[in-house]
């Protein structure tokens, strides 16, 4: 039951992968205005992957996992989608050089740097992501990976609750200085992105602790991803826009998880959920740079700008979906029967 109970949370990723897309395009909807909040769709994944590899992770990182292994699976998980964002991303750059015949040889290394997950440094782009913005959050879900196998596993639960309240008031402190929490993925405020990992991250790991022992309201899959997509219908722009985040990030989210994560889904839900748990990764890894080959065949052809969104959306899907089954699997299949090899043959050795 609990594998099913947590595969709910993997069918929410999917909803928020499918809402940060129509989000990077609200502006094809009159008055430009849809699902302005679905930014807060990044702390969720956050909130969610503390939740998770504390699940799946804490107590063997505690007993005898190597942290490098851990960080081995890590990037095993995320490296081979960055890659294709990455040679997705670097496409409409290249044909613009060969349209203008000037090409930019720093080009090819920031896509490099990009597919790592890194941020791009100053001196050979302005922006950090050039080639696929979203990649900054992957960025730090590695940072938050490392603090997690270094120092955040080994704690205590109390430990973890002193630690959580301590990001949350950093987050407070974060929002009043920007007034907004829609921080960490531009140059000017990268290093910001730090506190905005931590605290849904740490928050995320105190929930998988506390999970039998604070009951809450068990909610069904489909309220949860109906009140999930609710909080990212607000318009944006309001004097209330920071504290808004602070109240979804640090109490509504954690009670939304508390919920979905208590009650088993419904059979007839299933089939939803597992499409969008496995799709949620490539759509976010890939929707970004998909949409920038869009953009141009958009501004020529005259049509709706919902209908648009509609076929933007599908032409992603149709994209990530043979790439997530062709490629990204069992690449990483195979990595992990390498890596477990590798573990063996040093342990025979050993």
């Amino acid at each position: 039951m609990e594998a099913r109970r947590f595969l709910a949370l993997d069918g929410l990723r999917g909803v928020a992968a499918l809402s940060i897309l129509l989000f990077h395009r609200r502006w094809w909807v009159a008055g430009g205005h849809f699902l302005d909040h679905a930014w807060l769709a990044v702390d969720f994944f956050f909130l969610l992957s503390g939740f998770v590899l504390d699940h799946a992770y804490a107590q063997r990182l505690r007993a005898d996992m190597h942290r490098g292994r851990f960080l081995l699976l890590r990037l095993i998980r995320l490296y081979p989608m960055t890659f294709a964002g990455a040679a997705i991303g670097v496409l409409l750059p290249l044909i613009r050089a060969v349209h203008n015949s000037v090409f930019d040889f720093r080009l090819p290394l920031v896509a490099l740097i990009n597919a790592m997950a890194l941020p791009a440094p100053a001196a050979i782009s302005a922006e950090p992501f050039a080639i696929n913005q979203p990649v900054w959050s992957l960025f730090f879900e590695l940072v938050a990976s490392g603090a997690f196998a270094i120092v955040l596993a080994r704690l205590s639960t109390r430990a973890l609750a002193v630690a959580a309240a301590i990001a949350g008031a950093i987050t407070i402190i974060v929002v009043a200085h920007f007034s907004t929490l829609a921080v960490g993925n531009h140059r000017n405020d990268l290093p910001w992105g730090l506190a905005r990992v931590a605290t849904p991250f740490i928050i995320g790991m105190l929930l998988h602790r506390l999970r039998e022992a604070v009951r809450w309201l068990a909610i069904p899959f489909w309220a949860a991803a109906a009140l999930l997509v609710a909080s990212f219908l607000p318009v944006s722009g309001a004097w209330w826009d920071g504290a808004y985040s602070c109240i979804m990030v640090l109490i509504a989210y954690p009670l939304l998880l508390l919920g979905t994560q208590a009650r088993e889904p419904d059979p007839q839900w299933l089939g939803v959920i597992r499409t969008g748990a496995f799709l949620s990764y490539p759509v976010y890894a890939l929707h970004f740079p998909i949409l920038a080959l869009i953009d141009p065949i958009q501004r020529r052809l005259p049509m709706p700008g919902p209908l648009w969104l509609a076929l933007a959306a599908t032409i992603v899907v149709l994209i990530a979906a043979p790439l997530a089954r062709w490629y990204d699997a069992p690449f990483r299949r195979y990595l992990r029967t390498w890596l477990a090899g590798r573990s063996a043959m040093q342990d025979g050795i050993g």
